[in-house]
Formats: structure tokens, sequence, C-alpha cells
């Protein structure tokens, strides 16, 4: 969404259109008020649980993007994902050679991943290596993804290779931080479950603090199971809130002082994670606490000015100091540099003139 509003800032004439899905039931479908830009929501309307439901939304959504791309013929193209794939392969291959071909992954997957994963996905991600070397660029969300990347795909020609990292809107940073009284407030905003997340963890030392420490969870895609558990757990301190639309979170962020990051790093895509979650938190002056095994935000820690972004061992709570952690005496504020404009204004200049 970021990525496709930040096209209104590129001067000369553009016709944008983006094929995506229908949202899921309760997430609001975004909107822009660009005139440049045509979204076109192909695919099922209502989430399929049937394999023959899925299969019709699959082969809506990848037949009717193909045929809509022949028809206007895009000299250039744009995917994300190995899953999105398919049209743009056969376009690129079979239809327009000489348009050019860009591809992003907002995540990285194991070749093991790959294998035992989606087949659909399987297949396709066999189909785009045979037109890597054809694109004109891949780019990764971060370096170590795409080291990885690059690590699997020896004997596979690739073309260059670029980083574009996920950050939030400039006009984030000119939301008004409330200042919290008695209490530390501590939010998790995004998709919530107990298996790759340290929840028990986390909640276990709140209820610990018995009232010093409150932590609020907003989310749109939450287990039963962890919704279970977090309603389970005794006093009031660990609540549950609905989800937030995105272009929301600032409103509510600014009622916090810390904001949580708390995966377990269960895959390599997310020990060298550096989370939306990370840049979104900082950019409206929230402290962040991340896990020490994340490696790929290992590298924005910082303590000697504020907001704080610190890593903590989140097995090992009963030994965190958190007052020192979010103490602030003698430090000046550093609002930060993390913004997608000055990543995505850049790139869309890149796609137009490569």
């Amino acid at each position: 969404m970021n990525f496709i509003n930040c096209v209104d800032g590129h001067p000369g004439s553009l016709q944008l259109d983006v094929y995506t899905t229908h949202c899921h039931a309760g997430i609001k479908s975004y909107q822009t008020s660009c005139a440049m830009v045509t979204i076109h929501r192909l695919g099922a309307k209502r989430k399929q649980t049937s394999f023959t439901g899925r299969a019709w939304h699959y082969w809506r959504f990848y037949s009717l993007t193909l045929w809509r791309m022949i028809r206007t013929r895009p000299f250039v193209v744009l995917y994300f994902e190995s899953f999105s794939a398919f049209p743009a392969y056969v376009y690129k291959k079979y239809i327009y050679r000489k348009s050019k071909l860009f591809i992003h992954y907002h995540e990285y997957m194991t070749p093991q991943e790959y294998e035992g994963g989606m087949w659909l996905v399987k297949w396709f991600h066999k189909l785009e290596k045979k037109i890597y070397g054809k694109a004109r660029w891949i780019s990764h969300t971060n370096a170590a993804r795409m080291e990885r990347f690059v690590g699997d795909m020896k004997g596979v020609g690739l073309p260059e290779k670029l980083i574009f990292p996920n950050y939030p809107p400039r006009s984030w940073s000119q939301a008004v931080k409330s200042i919290s009284e008695g209490e530390l407030k501590t939010v998790y905003i995004g998709a919530f479950s107990l298996d790759t997340m340290y929840v028990k963890e986390f909640a276990g030392w709140v209820v610990a603090q018995q009232g010093a420490v409150s932590w609020d969870i907003y989310s749109l895609n939450i287990t039963e199971e962890a919704r279970a558990y977090i309603k389970s757990l005794p006093g009031d301190w660990v609540k549950i809130h609905p989800g937030i639309e995105y272009y929301d979170l600032p409103d509510i962020l600014t009622k916090y002082d810390v904001g949580l990051i708390l995966y377990t790093g269960h895959i390599p895509n997310w020990v060298d994670n550096a989370p939306n979650k990370l840049f979104e938190y900082w950019s409206v002056g929230l402290d962040v606490w991340l896990p020490e095994k994340m490696n790929g935000s290992l590298s924005f820690v910082t303590t000697s000015t504020y907001p704080k972004v610190v890593a903590v061992n989140f097995q090992k709570l009963e030994y965190f100091d958190w007052k020192v952690a979010v103490d602030k005496s003698g430090l000046e504020y550093a609002s930060s540099p993390y913004f997608c404009e000055d990543v995505y204004r850049p790139l869309w200049k890149s796609l137009l003139e490569y």
C-alpha cells in the first residue's frame, strides 16, 4: 500500500494496474485516491475451505490476471513473492519478451520450505527460476535474506540484486505521543499465536508485575488457542482488542510506551527478520523490545538515545530490569530515520527508467 501511495510522487504520465485478491472478512479493502492507479481484485470474494473452491479461486485469479496483462500489454511488470509468479512468467516468456521484469520478495523461504509447502508455490518457484536471468533485478527486504537467497540459487542465473526494506510513511512521525502515568503500557500489533511467539513467557512476566506493567494486543489474525490462553490469565493486565486498519495504527500506538516483537525465530525467515513492526513502533516514538535471537534486527538496537530499541531475552525475563530498559535519564530524543518515501520514490524512478 505504501508502495502504491508513493507512485503519486512520480512526475510524468503513468498507468499502474494492481492485481490482487479480495480481502478476508474483517479486513477493510485498501483504496487509493491516485488517479493513475487501478486496483483489480480477482479470485473468490469469500474464503474458500474446499479443495474445489480453492482451485477455482486460484485459477480465476491467475487466468484473469494474465488475460488482462495480455490485453493491456504493460512494458513494466513487478510481482511480489513466488505465489504471484505465474502470470508474470507466462507474459515474460511467451507474450512480451521485451517487457521489463522486476521481482520482490517480502519474505524468505528455504528450499526445504518450498519443497514441503504448497504444491502450487513449489511449481511456480521452479518456473520463476527459469526467468530470473531475464529479469532486471530481484530484491529482498534486507541483506541477510538476500544472502541466504543467493546461496540457495547456486547454478541459477541471477540479475542485479537490490535491497528494499518495508518502512512506514513519514507522516507517522508527526503523531503525538502521550505520556503514560503509573503502569508501563506495552502493545503488540499483528498476527498472534502461541507456537511461534514468546506469548506465554511475556504474559506470565506481565502478570508477575502485578499491575506495574500492562499489555494490549491488537490482531486481525489470532488463533483460538492463543485467545483462550490470554482469557485464562488472572488479573486484567493482558487484554485482546480487535485488529486495526494499517493507516489507523499511529492513533492507537501513541497511547503506549513500548512496542513488542515476540517472534521465536523458528525458521530462518524470522531469524533474519527486521519486521514492519520495528519501524512502525519506532516511527511514532515508542521504545521497542525485540528478541535477542532476531539477528536481522540487532543492528537497529540503540540505547544511547530514545526511543530505545532494546534486545531482550524473553526466555529469561526474571533477569530483565525493565525500569532500566525504559529509563531515559540524560538521553536525547532521536526520531526514526526510516520511512517508505525514501525507498519507494527512487524505486519508482528505477522501474520506469531502468
